[in-house]
This record gives C-alpha cells, sequence and structure tokens, in this order.
C-alpha cells in the first residue's frame, strides 16, 4: 500500500485500523467482542468516544438506572462502594441528585457525515442510498460462491475492482450525485492516495481527521468488519480496510460539491450554530457510569452471600469420597442448570465444566462436504486438518444430494420452474415441520484419527487430563459432553452452538477425545509420563443440546464394557431426571410448558427457542465442592480447576488466555447487542436478508449487520437481563494469579480498563483485583 504523502494521514490510518473487530461469517459465526479495538481505552473513554463520533451510548439510558434503583436491584450501599475507588471527582450526592434529575441521552449535536447531517435537516436518504451502493459492491466482491454470476473483478482488490465498475453505473448519477462517473475515472490507483486526495479537497484540518474518518468507519461497521476478518484469516495487509474507507469518502464528496457549504468549516460551523452543544452536566455521563457500577456491584455481592450461606451447611458425603460418574459439560452458561439438577438427583455424580472443544484444536471435513470445518476456539488455529471416519457411503451421498437439491431450488434458471412443478408437494415437508415434536437423535461421525501417530494421541490425552485437572481421582465413568443445538429459524445458528468450537457442535471433539483416552497404548504413555488413568476407567462422548436439554450418548470406538453397563444405565437414568428438570426451570423462564419448549426447538416459525447465553455475567474457575449447591440461574460460566494440582500455573494460564477470552468475547458481544443495537447488532430476525455466507443486512437495504439479532437479547417488552460486565472469580492463590496477569499484558489491560473485572476467592475471603493489587471485598469478609 502506498503511503500518504501527508504523515499526519499515517499516522490516523495506524490509529484507526485497529479499532474494528471482524466478524466471523455466518456458517462459523462466533461470539466477538466489539470492542476489540478499543481495549486501550478505559470503559468510559470508549463511551466518550462513540458518543462523540457515532453518537452511540454503550451505557444504559438513565430510565433504565433509576428504576433499578427504585426496585432496589442495586442500593446506595453498592453506589457508596463504587465511590470509594472511582478516580472521578463526584460526589456521593451528586450522583443520587442525577439518579432523581437524569435524562436520557440529548440529540445528536455533532455531525461528521454531510450525507447524515443533510438527512437530519431535510429528511432524505443520502446516507442510505451510500450504503446501499457499497454493500452491492462489496456483496458482489466478497461472494465466495453463493452468486450465480460470480464478479469477473475478485481477482482485484475491492478498490480497484470498485473503480472500474462504479464509472460506469449511471445509477448513482440519475439520483443526484452529479459527475460522480466523470471524478471517478479521474481517481488515483491506491486508494490512500485517493483519500488524502478527497481529504484535501474537502479542506478538512489534520486535526479533525482522525475524528472524521473514524465517523465514516463507523457509518460501515458491519462490511468493515466483515473486511477486517479475512485479513485476520488470511494474514494480509489493510489495503481493503482502506479501500473501503476511500469509497465512502469518494462517495460523500460527490455530493459534498453540490451542497452549499465550500469547505469542511462552513459545514461544522453550520451545525453548530443550528445545534447548540449540550452542557455536559445535562446527562451526568460520570454519574451513569457509577450506576452501571453498582449494579455489577449489587450482582457481586449476591455471588458474595450465596457463598457465605453455602459455607455454613456441610458438603454432601460424596464430595469427600469417590464419584460414581462424572461428566464434563462445556463451561457454556446453559451448562450450569443442567450440571445443577444432575447434582441434586445423584450427589455421587461429579458434574463439571471445561472448555467444550476438549483441547482437541482440529478442522474437520464430514462425508460429503468439500471443505473442512474449524473445530477449536476462534482466536486458535487447527492443529490438526483430519477427515470423518466415514462408514458407510450414504451420509456423504446424502449430504451431497441435499446440497444439489437446495442449489437447484435456488438457482436462477431452475427457481420458477421449481415453484411450478414442486410447490404443492412441498405442502408435507412445511407441515411435518410445523407440527412435529421431536427430533430424532443426532448421527456424528468421529475424526479419523489414523493420521495422527501415537505420541501425538498421548500429548492430547496428556493436555486434556491436565486442563481438566483429572490426573488423578478418576471415576469408573468419565463423560465428555460436548454441546449443539436444534434451532430453525436464524441464519445465526452458529451462535446457539459451541464457541470453544468456531460456532459449531462439540460432539465430533468429544469423540476424538474418548476415542484417544481409551486406547490401552495411550494409557501406557501416559503412566511413562506420570498419569495413571485406571483400568477400571471408561470414557464416553455425548452431546447436550441446550434447545432442548437432552443429553445424547454417542457411539465411540471402545464400547462399554459389561462391567460397567449397571454403572452406565445408572448415569442415564440421572442424566434422564435431571434434563426433565432442567427444561421445567427454563420453561418458566421462557414463560411456556416442557412440552411445548420441546415443540418449539423444531418451529420453523419460533423466533425464541432459546434465550443461549443471554444473561451471562460471571466465570467461576474453581474445584467442584467451591459451587455445589448454588442456584446460579444460568448466568455463570463455569470451569473445574484444582489449584493443588497446578503448583506452576501452567494450567490456570491456560483457562485465563482462552476460556476466559472467548467468555469476555462473549460477554461483551451480548452487552453491545443490548445496549447499543443499532450499532452492535444483527437487528430484527424477521427482517434479515441473508447475503452468502457473510452475513446479514436488515431488510433489502444497508450495511451489514454484526452482533446478536433483537430477539436474541429482547422478550418483545423488554431486556432479557440487566447488561453487566464480566466478573471472573478464580479459587486460587492471588500471586499465582498475579504472577500470570504479570506475563499477559492483553489481559491486564482489561482488568485496567474494566472491561471485564477479577476476583480471587483464597481462604475463604474474596479479593478484588484493582489496579495491579489486591482490595479484601469487606462486604463478604469473615471478621
Amino acid at each position: 500500500m502506498t503511503e500518504a504523502t501527508h504523515p499526519t494521514l499515517n499516522t490516523v490510518w495506524q490509529t484507526l485500523k485497529t479499532r474494528i473487530a471482524p466478524v466471523w461469517p455466518l456458517e462459523d459465526y462466533v461470539a466477538v467482542n466489539p470492542f476489540m479495538g478499543l481495549s486501550h481505552l478505559s470503559f468510559f473513554e470508549a463511551q466518550q468516544l462513540l458518543m462523540k463520533i457515532a453518537h452511540q451510548d454503550i451505557l444504559m439510558p438513565w430510565s433504565h438506572y433509576q428504576q433499578a434503583y427504585a426496585r432496589g436491584d442495586f442500593t446506595r450501599e453498592d453506589l457508596q462502594s463504587v465511590l470509594q475507588h472511582t478516580p472521578y471527582a463526584i460526589s456521593e450526592e451528586a450522583v443520587l441528585h442525577a439518579l432523581q434529575t437524569g435524562t436520557d441521552t440529548p440529540e445528536k449535536t455533532k455531525y461528521y457525515r454531510l450525507s447524515e447531517w443533510i438527512d437530519a435537516q431535510h429528511g432524505t436518504y443520502w446516507e442510505m442510498l451510500v450504503q446501499d451502493e457499497i454493500t452491492r459492491y462489496c456483496a458482489a466482491h466478497y461472494d465466495e460462491g453463493f452468486a450465480h454470476w460470480a464478479s469477473p473483478w475478485q481477482h482485484l482488490s475491492l478498490y480497484q475492482a470498485w473503480k472500474i465498475q462504479a464509472r460506469h453505473d449511471k445509477r448513482l448519477e440519475k439520483l443526484g450525485f452529479h459527475g460522480l462517473n466523470a471524478y471517478l475515472s479521474r481517481l488515483p490507483e491506491e486508494p490512500f492516495e485517493a483519500l488524502e486526495n478527497v481529504l484535501q479537497q474537502m479542506q478538512v484540518p489534520p486535526e479533525e481527521w482522525e475524528d472524521m474518518l473514524y465517523a465514516y468507519l463507523l457509518s460501515m461497521n458491519g462490511w468493515a468488519a466483515w473486511i477486517q476478518y479475512r485479513q485476520r484469516m488470511q494474514s494480509s495487509t489493510d489495503k481493503a480496510l482502506m479501500g473501503l474507507l476511500a469509497m465512502r469518502l469518494i462517495y460523500e464528496w460527490a455530493l459534498w460539491k453540490h451542497s452549499p457549504y465550500p469547505h469542511w468549516q462552513a459545514f461544522q460551523a453550520d451545525v453548530a450554530h443550528t445545534i447548540p452543544a449540550a452542557p455536559d452536566h445535562a446527562t451526568h455521563p460520570q454519574a451513569r457510569y457509577l450506576c452501571q457500577q453498582a449494579l455489577e456491584q449489587a450482582y457481586q455481592r449476591g455471588l458474595w452471600q450465596q457463598w457465605r450461606a453455602s459455607e455454613a451447611q456441610p458438603l454432601p458425603q460424596s464430595l469427600t469420597a469417590h464419584f460414581s460418574a462424572q461428566v464434563f459439560f462445556c463451561i457454556d452458561v446453559r451448562s450450569e442448570r443442567i450440571r445443577r439438577h444432575i447434582e441434586h438427583v445423584d450427589p455421587s455424580v461429579a458434574a463439571l465444566g471445561c472448555a467444550g472443544f476438549f483441547g482437541m484444536p482440529m478442522a474437520l471435513r464430514a462425508p460429503g462436504d468439500l471443505e473442512f470445518v474449524k473445530h477449536c476456539p476462534a482466536p486458535a488455529t487447527p492443529a490438526y486438518t483430519l477427515e470423518a471416519q466415514n462408514t458407510s457411503a450414504w451420509p456423504a451421498r446424502l449430504r451431497l444430494f441435499y446440497k444439489i437439491w437446495k442449489q437447484f431450488k435456488s438457482s436462477a434458471v431452475s427457481s420458477f420452474g421449481f415453484i411450478e412443478i414442486f410447490g404443492l408437494g412441498y405442502l408435507i415437508p412445511l407441515l411435518a415441520n410445523t407440527f412435529r415434536r421431536y427430533v430424532l437423535p443426532p448421527t456424528i461421525t468421529s475424526p479419523d484419527l489414523s493420521e495422527l501417530d501415537l505420541n501425538t494421541h498421548i500429548d492430547l490425552a496428556e493436555n486434556l487430563l491436565k486442563q481438566l485437572s483429572l490426573t488423578q481421582g478418576l471415576s469408573p465413568l468419565v463423560m465428555l459432553c460436548g454441546h449443539g443445538s436444534t434451532v430453525q429459524n436464524t441464519p445465526h445458528q452458529a451462535a446457539y452452538d459451541c464457541g470453544a468450537c468456531c460456532g459449531h457442535s462439540g460432539a465430533p471433539n468429544a469423540l476424538m477425545a474418548v476415542n484417544i483416552l481409551n486406547r490401552a497404548d495411550v494409557r501406557e504413555g501416559l503412566r511413562e509420563r506420570g498419569i495413571e488413568v485406571p483400568p477400571s476407567t471408561h470414557f464416553l462422548a455425548g452431546l447436550h443440546d441446550t434447545t432442548r436439554d437432552e443429553v445424547h450418548v454417542l457411539r465411540g470406538q471402545y464400547p462399554v464394557p459389561e462391567s460397567h453397563q449397571d454403572a452406565l444405565q445408572a448415569l442415564l437414568k440421572t442424566l434422564h431426571t435431571a434434563c426433565s428438570h432442567t427444561r421445567e426451570e427454563r420453561a418458566r423462564v421462557l414463560g411456556t410448558t416442557p412440552t411445548h419448549l420441546l415443540k418449539r426447538s423444531v418451529d420453523w416459525s419460533e423466533q425464541r427457542p432459546e434465550w443461549g447465553l443471554a444473561g451471562n455475567a460471571a466465570f467461576l474457575i474453581g474445584s467442584r465442592p467451591w459451587t455445589t449447591g448454588l442456584n446460579l440461574a444460568g448466568r455463570s460460566f463455569l470451569h473445574h480447576y484444582a489449584a493443588d494440582q497446578d503448583p506452576t500455573g501452567e494450567v490456570l494460564t491456560g483457562i485465563l488466555t482462552a476460556p476466559v477470552v472467548v467468555a469476555t468475547w462473549i460477554n461483551l458481544q451480548y452487552y453491545a447487542s443490548s445496549v447499543t443495537p443499532e450499532l452492535y447488532s444483527s437487528g430484527d430476525k424477521a427482517l434479515h436478508h441473508v447475503l452468502g455466507n457473510m452475513g446479514v443486512i436488515e431488510g433489502n437495504s444497508g450495511d451489514l449487520r454484526t452482533g446478536l439479532p433483537y430477539q436474541s437479547v429482547h422478550n418483545g417488552k423488554s431486556l432479557m437481563y440487566a447488561p453487566l460486565r464480566l466478573s471472573v472469580v478464580v479459587e486460587a492463590p492471588r500471586e499465582r494469579i498475579a504472577t500470570i496477569l504479570a506475563q499477559q499484558p492483553t489481559l491486564q489491560e482489561g482488568l485496567e480498563h474494566e472491561w471485564f473485572f477479577l476476583f480471587a476467592w483464597e481462604q475463604g475471603e474474596i479479593y478484588r483485583y484493582h489496579r495491579s493489587g489486591w482490595l479484601l471485598e469487606k462486604r463478604y469478609a469473615t471478621s
């Protein structure tokens, strides 16, 4: 990429190109922290920046905090606790006064985009026209085989392909962008040069460039996020993102030439004259942020109170003896309910948590598929590329037939004929999808492990057992339960599956793990490394369907021995009862019945088959006795960790730098989709228009949307939960945690800037990590 001749533009671009977070394609859709590019700022600084540039607020409106305070969701004591450690010069009286008088966010007073300003003043649609135009070109350029006629310029950069096409397109010329085509023909060949050229013609002062250009990037946040994903996956340059920004600004310049403003300063003077800036005290931004913190501290206080109450109760006898079985679920908050009910039904079964890819970082190709699918966390790279075991040719043939049939239905040539010929015949499957109540258990093929040598198998087994804190004390039955979901009515289906498996089912990972752990030669290799897996231990693979609250046992390579059949039947009975209780609990949350809950999971018209991870608020890392008996209401990620088995902190380092990072991504995606839906959600799923595998637009126009659909966080009347940042609590020595943080600057940055919170539970006390030190939670302390 050619650098601009003006040094300020080079500096500005180095700042701006990191501010947009990536968005994964629909097939691999995973939660992403939308504030990823702002993590170098404090949460409050990011709120102020987004309000200034885009009038997008990442705090709830005053009415939310006022109602929460009136209900007692947070108290004056919570506010006092927050004020003890705040860096802001604000009194308790000022916050309480703001709680009584604060008004919701005022009208926008700062405009950086001329198109947006003209639309606001005259009721025109220039902004929408430009977004539509950019979406047309980006959708064609980045299509991956879904379009029936591919763009012949895909081998060029986005900017070059657009430049060739747009100068012959008369659409915007006829709509009022006069002289656009002639101007496009004179543009420089490189986007950086074109951008510099437009800034100079607009006469924008260099000190305004960063804010102005950031405003234009945010106006195309969806396509910018898609380009960031492609660059992340391909390790390419930022030329495409610069090209997108140049395209946007060039359209603006075409509009600018026919505006009444001779230059940027005249535009800004008119804005300031028409809409004077509101005084800072009108919305009390610092007081509102303190109320957000008080809400979060109130939730944390509730956790501490549960622990204090549970400490007075004796542990079940089974927790001091050997377990009859150990069942590992994904750390996903949806597993908390079923784990709790398993423990209640049969305390001799240990229900534990870990990252749901089970330490098997692979890409898998199923029978009939052409491409490999990633089954490990989104930030990671698959270490192994594996084919699925193909015990029969039928699965491949069926999958291939389904893909051909689907392509035939949507083909530009055959789609109308399809309706004429098969339309009435499609009434039968339509009715079946409408009225059926149950689905068959899934058929999942195991990865073919013959491609991996014995040492690799032993390495994978060793790493997994260490991450599970399972190097000793294994039960006769150990079940690894991946998770997936039965979801019909959303293009964001992957958002309901396993985030640790990049938006896919964790069942293949569970099968891969148990097939390795049940091998006699692998166990012999583990023994030589000091890990003893008893001959009496047998590993099982399972699948937890979070939409239906069902657990299916999967057929692994090694059948359950006859000696374990009674134990297996007892475990299956416990799981069946626990699943039934879980459905009853979740049905109450959804306002339905357990029977209807099963129906809505396969109802193609149902917009809310489950709430996914809505309500997530905490990540608890510790041993099973620590959380036994607690009702965490499906709001906590739970990861099993035995600090006494990890003296070097290696296992805890892995948890803090991988599962915790993924959980913060999930938490902040749900937070942003709820609090700032205009910028960071994908809008109303009833209006979604799918663009290939890239994503969705809302309706027939507009920017590519990121984040979760409205229906994933809202019940139609109100949000499903009060948006809170993630509270991570670790049962481990503070010194060990601090040593890890000192070696992980990204984690420490997130904590220092309050994007999430960290606590240590040590010797019966809770300590809060605050500015590189530890503070005793006095409202929890025993003395």
